[in-house]
């Protein structure tokens, strides 16, 4: 079934002009919001808990507004199926990289740690095409074979290594020659609570992945943050910061600390475009008796 959506009607769509898929965007974001009103408790109860403070016409309006953004995230993410090179360079250029080049000179494998915020997929095109790093990103495999292999050559047709969470020490520790630039996507909802570092992320209990903190201290690596602000429809300002450059030097805690701090000010500045659909506080610290 999954051949037959992709054949006959992602690719094809992936080759109109972006003008044409916004058109069809708009469409899709008055299906979402109106009729189907998609992931419409948890994106309230998400709006509920992060502005507490802020009125119903406030919130109704953000979650009008992230309708929007999200369906322009579709239309982008199947465009990616068959987007140029070129295209890519001139909607999606990643400027700043220059400040991670001490660390190639030094062989030194990094840490690029983003959030669900503007459009996250292109970077897997885009990046290959400015890291001097070798790309990779932690991902969890789709339960569909074949659209996991789509998504794999799709993502990784420019260089991106696409390393399955559970292999990751393996990835980092083979050739060694090579030095690796390895994305997180750090505001993700951990599979168990338990074993999670326990923060505040927008005001409220959040437990956070451990991986960015695990292994910038394991593997010593210096931690940037990417972060991609939409700058009109179809265009992004990509830009690369520097954030830890020396994570042993850090108490436990206070690089996640950090990580999520930052996390929150890009998000502060235009909260419509981070996913308000992703159920991030689904889980609650357990009392320990």
């Amino acid at each position: 079934m999954s051949y037959l959506v992709y054949y006959l009607l992602i690719y094809p769509l992936s080759l109109l002009p972006l003008k044409w898929l916004y058109v069809i965007s708009d469409g899709l974001s008055i299906i979402l919001k109106r009729l189907l009103r998609y992931r419409g408790k948890v994106i309230k109860e998400n709006l509920e808990l992060a502005f507490p403070d802020r009125d119903e016409n406030y919130k109704s309006g953000l979650m009008d507004r992230f309708y929007d953004h999200l369906s322009d995230l579709v239309v982008e993410a199947v465009k990616a199926f068959s987007i140029s090179n070129q295209q890519i360079r001139k909607r999606y250029g990643v400027k700043g990289v220059e400040c991670t080049f001490k660390d190639l000179d030094k062989n030194r494998n990094i840490i690029v740690v983003s959030a669900h915020y503007a459009n996250w997929e292109w970077a897997a095109l885009s990046c290959p095409l400015y890291f001097k790093h070798k790309c990779a990103v932690i991902i969890t495999p789709l339960s569909d074979p074949f659209m996991n292999k789509k998504l794999a050559q799709s993502r990784g047709r420019n260089g991106y290594d696409l390393v399955p969470k559970h292999e990751v020490k393996q990835y980092l520790s083979e050739d060694t020659e090579t030095p690796r630039a390895v994305f997180f996507l750090s505001d993700q909802s951990p599979s168990n609570p338990d074993r999670a570092f326990w923060t505040h992320f927008m005001g409220i209990e959040t437990p956070v992945q451990y991986g960015v903190e695990k292994y910038a201290r394991e593997y010593d690596m210096p931690i940037y943050y990417i972060h991609v602000e939409r700058m009109k429809r179809g265009y992004y300002n990509v830009s690369v910061e520097p954030l830890i450059e020396e994570p042993r030097s850090l108490e436990k805690g206070q690089i996640i600390e950090r990580v999520t701090r930052h996390i929150e000010s890009k998000i502060a500045r235009d909260p419509e475009q981070w996913l308000w659909s992703h159920r991030r506080w689904k889980h609650k610290k357990r009392v320990e008796n």
